[in-house]
């Protein structure tokens, strides 16, 4: 969800980024139908995404990492630690408030809403803070 409300967030702020999504410790599965579900409803499609391993090779073309809880930053740290000063919660970089994304996975449709309503507002933080510093 993260990718594709950045995506556009980026897009409609004519922000020029490649942005991709990697995950951490688990990949190849299809994505959850529930998070299907929570991103159409801010007009985002998930169609074609596959979850795909982060790997060492791809940080140093990265100019920022976001990440959706403090956990996730804490564990990308610790295995790529020349990353930190490039490392944030969405929520954090968008905001300045030190807060996590809840990560629904196993989670009921009502907790990949909320997950998306957050993800899609802390997209919208990050664009407008990247806006602002162009």
């Amino acid at each position: 969800m993260a990718r594709a409300f950045l995506e556009r967030a980026l897009g409609d702020a004519g922000i020029p980024a490649q942005v991709v999504a990697r995950a951490l410790s688990s990949a190849g599965s299809a994505v959850a139908q529930k998070a299907v579900t929570a991103a159409e409803a801010y007009g985002a499609s998930l169609d074609g995404h596959v979850p795909t391993l982060l790997f060492a090779e791809e940080l140093d073309g990265f100019d920022l990492v976001l990440v959706m809880e403090k956990e996730q930053r804490r564990s990308l740290v610790k295995r790529f630690p020349h990353m930190s000063d490039r490392t944030y919660r969405s929520r954090e970089y968008g905001t300045g408030e030190p807060a996590d994304v809840k990560d629904p996975v196993g989670h009921d449709q009502a907790e990949y809403n909320d997950c998306a309503k957050r993800l899609h507002r802390a997209c919208q933080n990050v664009a407008e803070r990247l806006s602002a510093s162009r």
